[in-house]
């Protein structure tokens, strides 16, 4: 009688280390949270345009409309959009300095064997909180472009043209100084860190230094704008006079 091959043990090559345990909550926490911002931000911009419709219906249009010369506010919109340029650029180079900081602290990327405890934990923390503050910041930019668009038309309605113009130039120009704040931002200490340990966590994960595979990059989202609904043309003459 042919005899039965014993049992084979269970193989161990694929149970995770705590480290690599730790890292996959680390990396689904953080998942969890990005979503959540992204399933946010839509609702966020939906609520804005409702309210825009709400003041459109209570506002009165003015008889005669303000009379504003938004010249002086394009004159600021373009300074200031200069001055997002020109930060972006360095903020660019800084950030390219940074990564490559990471990168030769991770190793370069190589497939060295890792170890698997505190880098492992290290590397999910650092990834996750670099997405998370990403995502944060993408979704503050969208909603703050959204609220300039809802204020100018608001504002266009209820005063003329010349003042939805101005509206428009003076908020253009908020949201290029928003923009230089956040590349200053940037270039500092904190973003140099921030940056060289993102880079560094990807180079880790991508060597296999967790268990959890390479996250597709979350950064840089943008939520979906809704397109805005122009309010009806000025027109005094079907303004009636109380």
């Amino acid at each position: 009688m042919p005899q039965e091959a014993p049992a084979q043990p269970p193989q161990q090559q694929g149970r995770k280390s705590k480290g690599q345990r730790i890292g996959s909550l680390i990396h689904k926490a953080g998942g969890a949270v990005v979503s959540g911002i992204e399933y946010a931000t839509p609702k966020v911009q939906q609520g804005i345009h409702a309210g825009k419709e709400k003041a459109i219906e209570r506002a009165t249009p003015n008889e005669k409309p303000a009379e504003v010369n938004p010249e002086n506010y394009k004159k600021a919109r373009e300074h200031s959009a200069t001055a997002a340029k020109v930060t972006g650029k360095v903020a660019d180079k800084f950030l390219g300095c940074a990564k490559s900081v990471g990168r030769s602290l991770s190793g370069g990327g190589s497939k060295r064997k890792p170890s698997t405890g505190i880098k492992a934990v290290a590397g999910a923390a650092v990834t996750e909180f670099a997405n998370v503050v990403d995502a944060a910041t993408s979704a503050g930019k969208t909603t703050l472009a959204t609220t300039c668009t809802a204020t100018e038309e608001v504002v266009g309605y209820k005063y003329g043209e010349q003042a939805q113009e101005a509206t428009r130039e003076g908020l253009g120009a908020v949201q290029n100084v928003a923009e230089a704040g956040l590349n200053v931002a940037h270039v500092s200490p904190g973003g140099f860190v921030k940056a060289a340990g993102k880079q560094a966590g990807k180079d880790y994960v991508g060597a296999g230094g967790s268990s959890e595979p390479p996250q597709p990059p979350r950064s840089g989202y943008t939520a979906p704008v809704a397109q805005p609904q122009h309010p009806p043309a000025y027109n005094p003459a079907s303004v009636q006079k109380q």
